[in-house]
């Protein structure tokens, strides 16, 4: 019976230790590049009001609508509630902000940020 309950707290340990690789996963500000990845940029043409007080964390939603334009895509509006840093600016309508997305599935898979890493 020792053996059964010594051989599960193994598998879940060793499942944590997986989990905690994944995430680590990429820089700060970069995805991973994969095949039909690409950089684009999105327009902002709505942006959700300030609310008066940030979360616990210090966060806030805000809802953001625009267009998003790339190499090989064509302009696709776009609709999405992100979590910001209360502290940060807020988002304006006419920001361009730098996303990445899979070709083709624009609209489902856009994150904000690069696929380039920054420049030192």
């Amino acid at each position: 019976m020792e053996l059964v309950w010594i051989g599960m707290l193994a598998v879940m340990l060793a499942a944590l230790v997986i989990m905690w690789q994944r995430s680590k996963k990429g820089t700060l500000g970069t995805a991973p590049a994969g095949p039909g990845m690409e950089d684009g940029e999105l327009t902002l043409t709505g942006v959700s009001p300030r609310p008066v007080e940030p979360d616990q964390k210090g966060q806030a939603f805000v809802t953001v609508s625009g267009s998003i334009v790339g190499p090989t895509t064509a302009p696709t509006h776009v609709y999405r509630r992100l979590v910001v840093d209360f502290t940060e600016r807020w988002p304006e309508v006419g920001d361009r902000l730098p996303v990445y997305y899979k070709v083709g599935k624009v609209d489902s898979s856009w994150q904000l940020g690069s696929l380039q890493p920054p420049a030192l």
